[in-house]
């Protein structure tokens, strides 16, 4: 069975350059495409979750710091990309300072280096799922241990316990 491609969500003002995302890239990944940050909120909820989200920093109503901190509110696994072609140097550093994004990347950029941006991303992706899985997997074992210590020291309480 082939694995599915992974989902990628990009968000820009300019409707020529999500064309050629989504042309030069949705062979290899399945391409979202939104063209402001309120409509990116409603792709990720109505079609998410995804593992690459890349944003253009200056957009009109919404920036693309701000997008990726609203995404990263309702999902701390997803891998976020900054791509500008023109912001101020300041607001670039608080951004990277909230540790909001996990790649800043200029415009223009070769679909090549955005390939291998995204390709290292998603090995981001994937070290932050399996973290994630590894935690739940040591705590739910954690947690049967407790509770057989417990039953076994005193079955009575215990049981009314379960009760």
């Amino acid at each position: 069975m082939p694995r599915p491609k992974p989902k990628v969500l990009f968000v820009d003002d300019e409707e020529a350059i999500l064309k050629a995302f989504k042309l030069n890239l949705g062979r290899k990944y399945s391409v979202f495409i939104a063209e402001s940050g309120n409509e990116g909120l409603r792709v990720l909820e109505e079609e998410g979750p995804f593992e690459v989200i890349v944003s253009d920093f200056s957009m009109p109503g919404m920036n693309g710091a701000d997008f990726l901190e609203k995404v990263r509110e309702q999902n701390k696994e997803v891998v976020t990309m900054l791509l500008t072609g023109q912001a101020n140097f300041d607001d670039l550093c608080d951004v990277v300072r909230r540790g909001e994004i996990f790649r800043l990347l200029g415009k223009p950029c070769s679909p090549e280096a955005l390939d291998e941006n995204l390709q290292q991303a998603l090995r981001q992706h994937q070290l932050i799922s399996a973290e994630k899985e590894l935690l739940e997997k040591t705590l739910n074992g954690a947690i049967g241990a407790i509770t057989s210590l417990l039953s076994a020291a005193n079955p009575l309480f215990f049981g009314r316990a379960q009760r």
